[in-house]
């Protein structure tokens, strides 16, 4: 996927941040233990909140965009963000419901 350290710190500081702060937002909301009984409505806007503000942040420390319309890498980012998120709670709950089985 990277032909070396600096691809991969390429894409860790442009495109990937957006996932990688999903992903790890995600492990720690799942840590915490009311985020299991809110409901689902919830779940979902709060991250969408975050995801938001991931990508503001990201736009006043002049992250790389891949894209020159900054609205639109501004939108790209949410996306992203708000994607990661979603995907490893998917994870976490798969994960969970294993445990469960056993």
């Amino acid at each position: 996927m990277f032909e070396n350290f600096s691809d991969l710190l390429l894409w860790a500081t442009g495109v990937g941040l957006p996932i990688i702060v999903g992903i790890v937002m995600s492990l720690f909301a799942s840590r915490v233990p009311q985020w299991d009984n809110l409901p689902s409505t919830v779940k979902a806007v709060i991250p969408f909140i975050v995801a938001v503000l991931v990508a503001y942040v990201g736009k006043y420390l002049n992250v790389p965009a891949i894209v020159n319309n900054e609205h639109v890498a501004f939108i790209f980012d949410v996306c992203m963000f708000y994607l990661a998120s979603q995907y490893q709670n998917d994870r976490n709950n798969k994960r969970l419901a294993a445990r469960e089985e056993w």
